[in-house]
């Protein structure tokens, strides 16, 4: 089986998207209809405060959260103080005569927020279209740099010429565009430039906070930014969405309609192509590597780790041997569950060590070939003397496990929670603590069932003798919140 792209959206509540290759799970996407999708969308805001020691401000675009705007990514036409738009060096600009608060401007959220972060925006713009984007603020016309033929770079660069866009906007040719001709990119920028005036017109109408330009939904931004002439198929299990990317084909890309059909089946679309099991897999903090070994990923606030384990691979006569097949056995499939996961910032990933030079820059190349098909930017060193390559990814949007897990109410993210003796033990020191105040006559102790027998069991006597020497009472009750190690101690006067 070639590249397919499976469309699963017969639920309603949620749209899944797989990208098949060889039967392998290539890429994944996910969106549930509680969630907002605001990346990409376009508004008229109202800057609310100025920050000068971030150098940045935060605008109120109508969202649940005010988007935080970086001094960088403010486009010289809203800087408040013209001659500063003006001059070339930029270094020692101040936001402060940038922008001011209650200023009104448009921006384009570019990350979702994640965690405690605020949504980043921008006021450089980009539309996207299916061979064009169109950035009204940069003068700057491009190729993408995933045409890598040079031959193909510069009959695009020709038909670019030749397209003529206005001078004030900046075009990037995609890489659908790639062995397109003239007619259908120039119909492409056509498409943006009346977009664009539509955008103007409603920002002078309107004031902020509003929105201005939603970006597609889910289905059709994937099959707009990643159908491509290696796709053999689309399925969809959904008549309403099959006729309306059908449509959007029509439109875009008439002549590959065809590719898109409508799964009938009553086995589940994911089922079929046993794709189920492979989304388990991104779920999961340990994946296995073929021949035995495994690969260890974990998220914290600050970057993502990935550990390569030997386990029960099989030895080779040597450890130099054995540590690099293990390693070239891991270098694709971490690069694959960082595409799957879209893991994005910094990323540490520790192989096993190795002495041969070569050996370490056949396991960089075989990481990068993976990475180079992702359409997230990605920058990569070398590896270093201890094993460790390091990376950053951009993200722009809620991976797998933000999207479908929440922190766990017990262990508050940890994974670990108190073992049974320790929990004892503070909950005595304590009760020991209140008691010594000498102004409490009863301390009330709430803890989890099991907990509570077990303290009962081997604790009685001690319980006994406080209260003897107290004289007050130290009263012991089942908890109901369900927490194991949570222990909630009162104390009254009376």
């Amino acid at each position: 089986m070639g590249k397919v792209i499976l469309v699963n959206v017969a639920q309603g509540e949620e749209s899944r998207i797989a990208i098949i290759d060889g039967g392998n799970l290539d890429n994944y996407y996910t969106e549930r209809a509680g969630h907002e999708q605001i990346v990409g969308n376009i508004y008229k805001a109202k800057v609310v405060a100025v920050e000068q020691s971030l150098q940045a401000a935060f605008v109120n675009f109508g969202g649940q959260r005010q988007g935080f705007l970086h001094l960088s990514d403010v486009c010289s036409k809203w800087y408040q103080d013209k001659r500063m738009a003006r001059r070339r060096d930029k270094s020692d600009m101040s936001i402060g005569r940038v922008l001011k608060e209650g200023q009104e401007i448009i921006v384009q959220v570019t990350k979702e927020g994640i965690r405690n972060k605020a949504p980043a925006v921008t006021t450089f713009l980009s539309l996207p279209g299916r061979y064009l984007v169109l950035m009204p603020q940069i003068k700057r016309h491009g190729v993408s740099r995933k045409i890598a033929d040079e031959d193909e770079r510069q009959e695009v660069r020709k038909v670019l010429e030749a397209l003529n866009p206005p001078e004030d906007t900046g075009v990037i040719v995609r890489t659908a565009a790639a062995g397109k001709g003239r007619r259908e990119i120039q119909k492409d920028l056509n498409y943006l430039l009346r977009l664009w005036v539509g955008i103007q017109k409603r920002a002078k109408r309107a004031s902020g906070p509003t929105l201005l330009y939603e970006e597609r939904d889910l289905v059709i931004r994937v099959v707009r930014d990643v159908f491509s002439s290696q796709i053999e198929k689309i399925y969809v299990d959904s008549k309403e969405v099959y006729e309306r990317i059908r449509e959007f084909m029509k439109l875009t890309m008439p002549s590959s309609r065809k590719v898109v059909q409508l799964y009938k089946d009553s086995l589940p679309l994911f089922t079929r192509y046993h794709v189920e099991d492979q989304i388990a897999v991104i779920h999961r903090n340990r994946v296995p590597l073929e021949g035995g070994g495994s690969v260890v990923i974990e998220q914290t606030e600050a970057l993502v780790a990935i550990d390569v384990n030997s386990g029960r691979f099989k030895r080779e006569a040597n450890a130099e041997d054995t540590a690099f097949r293990i390693n070239m056995a891991a270098a694709p499939v971490i690069g694959r569950q960082i595409r799957l996961r879209d893991l994005g910032g910094l990323i540490i990933c520790d192989f096993i060590d190795m002495r041969d030079e070569n050996h370490k820059r056949q396991v960089e190349r075989a990481l990068w070939q993976t990475l180079k098909g992702d359409r997230a930017r990605a920058k990569m060193l070398r590896m270093s003397r201890f094993g460790i390559i390091e990376m950053t990814r951009q993200r722009t949007r809620r991976n797998v496990e933000f999207t479908d897990y929440k922190t766990c109410p017990v262990c508050k993210g940890k994974g670990l929670i108190r073992n049974p003796e320790s929990a004892i033990l503070e909950t005595l020191r304590r009760i020991r603590g209140h008691v010594a105040e000498g102004k409490w006559k009863r301390v009330e102790v709430r803890m989890h069932p099991d907990m509570l027998i077990r303290f009962q069991n081997e604790r009685r006597e001690e319980i006994v003798d406080l209260e003897r020497t107290w004289g007050g009472r130290v009263v012991l009750a089942p908890s109901d919140d369900g927490i194991i190690d949570n222990v909630d101690v009162k104390c009254y006067k009376n």
